[in-house]
């Protein structure tokens, strides 16, 4: 993948574009949702939160977002995703961004100053800031949305070190991670 770190105004159209797309199909046709799945969309998207490039960071909360719909509103899509090993990725992506954005805020790369507002009580990078809210977000709906058979998955998600590390850490550090994240990652203890 090429990650020289330019944005690309087109290539960035055609990936919001796609996303657009792919949001609105599993409501727009009957069995849209499950085409989607067994066309393999789950395993391009896993892959996808799998990649750890400046391109891929832009776009983590996009695949996030709509997995959070995809699973909500397709009836087999959670245990497709955990088929996926998705819930490996998920607490590996959370790992990951929860360290990565506090060195990028601590070396002075996070959100700068003249942009802060009440909004923007955080001082991590933006769009990993968008990504540690999709990631706890889809988190606490899995929590809520999946009834018991799933359970265990979701057990053994949360119980993950790396995950229960990076909740350690986002907690730790409130005025690091903002107010969004940080009531994020209690919302996921409380409902657990």
């Amino acid at each position: 993948i090429d990650d020289d770190g330019q944005d690309d105004g087109v290539e960035e159209d055609w990936r919001e574009a796609m996303f657009s797309l792919l949001s609105s199909l599993p409501s727009s046709a009957p069995r849209a949702g499950e085409a989607m799945m067994s066309a393999g969309l789950l395993n391009i998207l896993v892959e996808i939160l799998s990649l750890r490039t400046s391109k891929a960071e832009r776009n983590h909360w996009k695949v996030l977002q709509f997995l959070d719909n995809f699973v909500y509103a397709v009836r087999e899509a959670f245990q497709s995703l955990a088929n996926a090993k998705g819930l490996d990725l998920i607490a590996d992506l959370t790992a990951y961004t929860v360290s990565n954005s506090y060195e990028r805020a601590m070396t002075g790369e996070g959100m700068p100053e003249r942009y802060k507002t009440q909004m923007t009580d955080y001082q991590i990078p933006f769009y990993q800031q968008l990504t540690l809210r999709w990631l706890f977000k889809f988190l606490n709906h899995s929590m809520t949305q999946n009834g018991t058979t799933l359970h265990r998955q979701l057990r053994n998600l949360i119980d993950s070190p790396s995950l229960l590390e990076a909740l350690r850490q986002v907690l730790s550090h409130a005025p690091v991670y903002g107010s969004n994240v940080w009531s994020g990652a209690v919302n996921i203890l409380s409902n657990f």
